[in-house]
């Protein structure tokens, strides 16, 4: 869990409930501490990486990156946006949209007991498209984007939970 915006005493009573499940929370503290089944870390990218790839689900605010990552690595989201930013916002939309995710605006034990009890992660495969994107660059056909766009677009590989793949 990384949700480094709300207050860790605030994170701590909205997951301690949750006894049969164990919580890791990065949050901007000196030294770990586990209080039952909560271990709380400091800020680290190398333990954190770790933390992320043998978690089952990820709980974070709704920017681009750590969404992205757990999409990648087919974890099941629960995205909490930051009140008044419209990326954040935005972001949240389009996970809720596209059923990639569970959305809720406040730390809410019911929508968090329903999404541990139930959601399964999607995987989506992003393609490495840093060839066309070269290739693109030195064509300089700047007005032509919309062509670099289906060609990223094409080989992103994930199916929706109503069964429809996209490539």
């Amino acid at each position: 869990m990384k949700l480094p915006f709300e207050s860790l005493n605030e994170i701590i009573e909205f997951i301690k409930p949750f006894k049969k499940f164990n919580f890791v929370v990065y949050h901007d503290i000196k030294e770990g501490l586990k209080i039952e089944n909560v271990q709380l870390k400091p800020f680290s990218k190398s333990n954190f990486h770790i933390d992320l790839i043998s978690s089952e689900k990820i709980i974070c605010n709704a920017g681009f990156e750590l969404p992205s990552e757990a999409l990648l690595l087919g974890k099941s989201l629960l995205i909490k946006p930051l009140k008044g930013q419209m990326e954040q916002i935005s972001n949240a939309m389009s996970i809720q949209k596209l059923a990639l995710g569970i959305i809720m605006d406040n730390l809410d034990q019911n929508i968090l007991s329903d999404w541990l009890s139930s959601s399964k992660g999607i995987k989506i495969n992003y393609s490495n498209y840093a060839m066309e994107l070269a290739e693109w660059i030195s064509s300089k056909k700047w007005d032509h984007i919309e062509n670099l766009s289906k060609k990223v677009w094409k080989n992103i590989d994930f199916n929706f939970p109503g069964g429809n793949n996209t490539s």
